[in-house]
């Protein structure tokens, strides 16, 4: 007797993914098509490549950095705006620095997505304390997390939120 189930199609959303990063995903929605499970082995795959979007917030996107910074930067916000990410923070270096830094997001390897420096004002010992840490945080996000194989393709910084665009990939 066959134990596989099959499924026309799929659309999926989960919603309040926490990574093991600890960074929280708003909305993470699945759209395929030929959907199979195995009833034995409890393992589901796809026939055919799907579509995933992963979707956060600039509110968890500020949670997520107020957890992974140094006590020295505080009063974080984050705004999505032009396709950039922009991070004001105020920071204690003797003296406190308000400090406004924009940047990007970058996917490497179709597999993980990083957030990369553009500019930081005021620059100086300012600017090396973002890098550094940016550094600690980076990547943000990889494929591994997501609890179906994904190749990363786009990445939008849109008003109030980040989008990440995934192909589901069928198995080999």
């Amino acid at each position: 007797m066959e134990s596989v189930v099959s499924c026309g199609h799929v659309d999926l959303r989960l919603d309040r993914l926490k990574l093991p990063n600890g960074l929280l995903v708003d909305s993470l929605s699945l759209d395929a098509d030929n959907l199979q499970f195995d009833t034995q082995s409890k393992q589901a795959s796809l026939a055919t490549a799907g579509t995933c979007v992963a979707t956060v917030s600039e509110q968890s996107l500020t949670e997520f950095l107020m957890a992974e910074l140094p006590s020295a930067i505080r009063k974080v916000e984050v705004q999505c705006v032009g396709g950039r990410i922009q991070i004001a923070a105020i920071a204690r270096v003797i003296v406190e620095i308000k400090a406004l830094a924009l940047c990007r997001l970058e996917i490497v390897d179709e597999r993980e997505l990083y957030v990369r420096l553009e500019s930081v004002t005021p620059g100086g010992p300012v600017e090396g304390i973002v890098e550094s840490n940016l550094e600690k945080v980076n990547p943000v996000f990889k494929s591994e997390d997501i609890p179906f194989p994904v190749r990363m393709l786009e990445a939008r910084v849109e008003h109030g939120k980040v989008q990440l665009i995934c192909q589901v990939m069928p198995p080999e």
